[in-house]
């Protein structure tokens, strides 16, 4: 039953995303009753408060994080585990990763909106860059593969690294798998000789992989000083699901085996819009609630999971009223504004414009 529903899950995503969409709640629904959730979280005793998840084989693609604890319960996982939701690639791997000591410095290095198809990410980087003092941000065309590696130095300086742009992650080939930067797409035709260089995209674009940043280079950097790397992009979190090891290759393994504690990453192709929200509360979160207050010392500095968890939590609960008064104090362009207000005009003031978990239960936060 469970090989059913991860067949059909996967099917529609791939090539009925509209209607994959529309169906995600009742599917995670029907995968907390494969799985015997219910019983699972009832011989788990109320005082544990956090869980990790090491999922099996194809489990590491799905939001389990989002699962509804009974079928007669609005509640999920995280409402369960209010001190964190986490996961790790494997057992091996969660051992051998060292909880971040000391105090993280706010230096920030930032990929925003290379391939400059995703509007809302310009406000994302903007506004979560706030934070931060220094903030190296590559911006639009300045990211590409050539700058970045000019820029090594800078990431490996870094405590925190954002990346807001496009990912793909390769089935057949996960090593592959890349984050886009700027010049990816091409019209070079896919039947040249380079066939693993140059990959199908959506809408009939291809891209270079010579351009991106692949799974196999990400393993290669040295990133011990990280606290975090964000993935604020669609796909990020996908695993090698065809691997029936205990040791899975995933955008979030690479960063971690680089030397990142934490890795905060997505298992779909996100909205832009509801992303840049949720990315921005969860660096509010992340600095105890202020927007432009810098304030990252250890005791008021909030863990990873919890910050993100929150941060869904509260996307998929605000009420439009609640949400209004937050997003009014928000520093986007006029046009930014607009698409959002014309997408809240749909919603009466006590509705949840964001309560459908294709907006908040994407992303999952993986190791410390």
């Amino acid at each position: 039953q469970l090989q059913e529903w991860a067949y059909e899950y996967l099917k529609d995503y791939y090539l009925q995303q509209s209607h994959w969409r529309k169906q995600l709640n009742s599917r995670l629904s029907l995968l907390a009753e494969i799985l015997h959730l219910d019983q699972i979280i009832s011989g788990i005793a109320k005082t544990y408060t956090q869980v990790i998840l090491i999922p099996h084989s194809y489990l590491h693609l799905f939001p389990l994080h989002a699962l509804p604890l009974s079928s007669h319960s609005p509640n999920c996982l995280l409402d369960r585990f209010p001190d964190g939701v986490r996961y790790a690639p494997s057992c091996q791997l969660l051992q051998q990763l060292q909880p971040y000591n000391g105090k993280p410095l706010p230096h920030l290095f930032a990929i925003q909106n290379p391939t400059q198809d995703l509007p809302f990410t310009d406000a994302e980087v903007q506004t979560i860059s706030r934070h931060f003092q220094p903030a190296d941000i590559l911006v639009r065309e300045e990211a590409s593969k050539t700058l970045f590696r000019q820029k090594a130095e800078n990431l490996r300086a870094a405590h925190f690294a954002h990346f807001s742009c496009h990912g793909s992650f390769n089935i057949e080939k996960p090593l592959l798998s890349a984050l886009l930067l700027a010049d990816a797409f091409t019209t070079t035709d896919l039947s040249s000789e380079e066939t693993n260089r140059y990959l199908p995209w959506r809408e009939g674009k291809n891209y270079d992989l010579e351009e991106c940043l692949t799974i196999a280079e990400i393993f290669n950097l040295d990133l011990s000083p990280c606290r975090l790397v964000t993935l604020s992009a669609c796909e990020t979190g996908l695993t090698d699901f065809g691997n029936t090891s205990d040791e899975y290759l995933s955008f979030a393994s690479a960063f971690l085996y680089a030397g990142s504690s934490s890795v905060a990453c997505s298992l779909w192709n996100v909205y832009d819009s509801s992303t840049a929200l949720l990315m921005i509360k969860f660096y509010e979160n992340l600095f105890n609630g202020s927007l432009d207050k810098l304030s990252i010392a250890s005791e008021n500095y909030s863990s990873i999971a919890i910050a993100l968890n929150q941060a869904q939590l509260w996307l998929r609960d605000v009420s439009k009223k609640d949400f209004l008064p937050w997003f009014e104090q928000l520093p986007l362009t006029e046009k930014h504004r607009r698409s959002i207000e014309e997408y809240l005009s749909l919603f009466l003031p006590d509705a949840k414009p964001f309560e459908q978990p294709e907006h908040w239960a994407a992303f999952c936060a993986v190791g410390h």
